[in-house]
């Protein structure tokens, strides 16, 4: 069976132009190649404590994307978008012909809605983010500067980096961080853990997670952090009591790069969408975007970002933490 690899890619200049700012064109890259295992913090001695190379700060290309400082080769460090959507780690087209990269292959995946593209496949020596390492990582090579112009983005860091450790992304205080074995334990005891399924062919890591819509019914939607809207496949439209023709939804239509003709339709979907057996973990009346896709659907920063979410992919979970402000004001995570 051939491998498989997802990644997102969209023209970011046109999104914020037109305020959507949604990661639209998923694409499953097919790759047979495999990394080799990580110096990883999750597995370290019973001596090892959280340090600062466990914390990595981060900031925002823009509203809900999350950028990272990412080493590449021991030597440059570029800012990357953190994509949990993306399957297999980017590099810029730039940084490729900087490391005099070669590419040994090209891939053929397929986009959200269901077109095909093809990417070439290369490798780097390293690419390091805090104290965790990857050595021999492979990498798709992408035209970013296109994409994204003027932004000076090295590329797209995946799960895949992140296939024999656990983080946490803290929204709170703008951190990644690297959790140890004593941390992690600690985080299980006290927050609220969801066991998600992960979608691994060779390089490419996705992970899907359940979620109850508000009709009561259940899907499996994929992590995006490159998406800012919850997305849904428009068969659940009629379903949710939100068809198209309802005063409340907005509809657009376009063109995509492969010509492929796409609509999509934006409404607020009244009620809880929260993940099966614990409604606190949850959002009401949250913004949504519909589309025929070949999902059920990708949850993003606006359902993500709720919460301070840990990534235990070694073990195939999700743990959510809700964020409380004490008397003061202060913002810190409750159990």
């Amino acid at each position: 069976m051939s491998s498989i690899c997802h990644f997102v890619i969209a023209n970011f200049s046109k999104l914020i132009q037109t305020h959507l700012f949604i990661f639209a064109f998923p694409l499953y890259i097919f790759s047979q190649s495999c990394t080799t295992p990580s110096q990883n913090p999750l597995y370290p001695s019973s001596a090892h404590a959280m340090n600062s190379e466990n914390i990595v700060p981060f900031k925002y290309l823009d509203d809900g994307i999350i950028v990272i400082p990412v080493k590449v080769n021991d030597s440059i460090t570029k800012d990357f978008i953190l994509d949990t959507g993306i399957g297999i780690t980017m590099i810029s087209k730039t940084m490729c012909e900087q490391l005099k990269c070669k590419s040994t292959d090209t891939h053929t995946g397929k986009r959200m809605s269901g077109q095909t593209m093809t990417v070439p496949i290369s490798s780097v020596k390293s690419l390091s983010l805090g104290s965790l390492h990857v050595s021999d990582a492979p990498v798709g090579i992408l035209n970013v500067e296109k994409l994204i112009p003027g932004s000076n983005i090295g590329g797209f860091l995946s799960l895949g980096f992140f296939r024999d450790a656990a983080f946490t992304v803290d929204y709170v205080n703008k951190d990644i961080v690297l959790e140890t074995v004593g941390s992690l334990k600690t985080l299980r005891s006290k927050g609220k853990i969801l066991p998600v399924k992960l979608d691994i062919d060779g390089d490419s890591l996705s992970i899907f997670m359940p979620l109850v819509l508000p009709n009561g019914g259940q899907v499996s939607v994929e992590v995006d952090t490159g998406s800012k809207s919850l997305i849904l496949n428009e068969r659940f439209m009629a379903p949710l009591g939100l068809p198209p023709s309802d005063t409340q939804v907005r509809n657009r239509e376009g063109i995509d790069e492969t010509g492929h003709v796409f609509k999509r339709y934006f409404t607020k979907m009244p009620g809880r969408v929260h993940i099966p057996h614990n409604r606190e973990i949850g959002i009401n009346d949250i913004d949504v975007m519909f589309q025929k896709i070949i999902y059920d659907g990708l949850a993003g920063h606006y359902f993500l970002s709720q919460f301070l979410v840990t990534y235990n992919l070694p073990n195939s979970e999700m743990i959510f933490r809700i964020p409380i402000t004490d008397p003061v004001g202060v913002i810190h995570a409750r159990n």
